[in-house]
């Protein structure tokens, strides 16, 4: 699809959605939590710190010049799809991948999809 879009800035693009969605379907709090009482100093029960975590990782990318979406970087819908075929055909069994538990085709195009909110100004 973009054979010439570094790595980094990739996933720089997708892990906010991705891991917003992890959070809000239960996925990798304990984890969120601890980096973000390691990295960025945060208190409180578990679900704060994880949240804190991903708030605080955004505007980490916002300071480097790193929070777009995917749209900003010339990916449409089609490309979702494409996309999405792709990885549960190459890294899953067809239908779903395996990331902390299945993730289907259709949630990484609504994952794709949500990173439209990175275009918006950070509150």
């Amino acid at each position: 699809v973009r054979p010439d879009l570094a790595h980094g800035r990739g996933l720089a693009t997708i892990f906010p959605a991705y891991f917003r969605w992890l959070l809000a379907h239960g996925r990798a709090t304990a984890r969120f939590a601890q980096l973000g009482a390691r990295i960025f100093g945060l208190a409180g029960g578990e679900a704060e710190r994880a949240a804190g975590f991903v708030e605080h990782f955004e505007r980490w990318l916002a300071a480097n010049g790193l929070r777009q979406s995917a749209a900003a970087l010339g990916f449409t819908a089609a490309d979702f799809e494409a996309i999405a075929d792709y990885t549960v055909k190459t890294y899953g069994n067809g239908s779903s991948i395996d990331a902390l538990g299945p993730i289907t085709r259709d949630e990484i195009v609504t994952i794709l999809a949500a990173t439209a909110r990175q275009d918006a100004a950070l509150n």
